[in-house]
């Protein structure tokens, strides 16, 4: 009998499946998000979702084993900051890997640059991760979220125009 094709799970089954408590709650409330502002999580790898505006990355999100999960943004996001409170959270948030990631092709030279300040040992594969966000930090995620998507869209538009 040939194999079976198997449906890919829509990331609210993996919560529900992964996650209990507050953290199921928030990141169901994270994903109603996305779908409410036309950003779809796209299925990865179990477990794995990645959100994209106009085919560029917004963000990747996991919901892991053991209960917790996280979003992860890459430096292509970050080239344009305009509020105070985002850039703070930024930097809250900087991943900075210890020792570095193996996949890691090096340091972002550029951060003095797009933030302001040079952290030391940012990782460039995903130089900022946010762990089981909730309350107002998830809610400066969806602002994050929402800002990344304009500067998309801005992009987006002066390429057209």
């Amino acid at each position: 009998m040939p194999d079976q094709i198997t449906a890919k799970p829509k990331i609210e089954d993996v919560i529900r499946e992964r996650l209990e408590g507050d953290r199921q709650k928030s990141a169901l409330e994270f994903t109603a998000f996305l779908r409410e502002n036309k950003l779809s999580p796209g299925r990865m790898d179990v477990g794995s979702y990645s959100v994209k505006s106009k085919g560029k990355s917004v963000c990747n999100v996991y919901i892991q084993t053991g209960g917790r999960w996280m979003m992860r943004f890459r430096p292509s996001t970050l080239e344009k900051m305009y509020s105070d409170v985002l850039l703070s959270f930024i930097l809250e948030n900087i991943h900075h890997p210890e020792p570095r990631c193996p996949n890691c092709p090096g340091i972002i030279k550029n951060y003095a640059e797009i933030l302001g300040k040079q952290p030391d040992n940012v990782c460039n594969c995903w130089p900022v991760m946010i762990y089981n966000p909730e309350g107002e930090t998830l809610d400066l995620c969806k602002k994050f979220v929402l800002h990344i998507k304009s500067v998309i869209a801005e992009a987006y538009a002066n390429s057209r125009a």
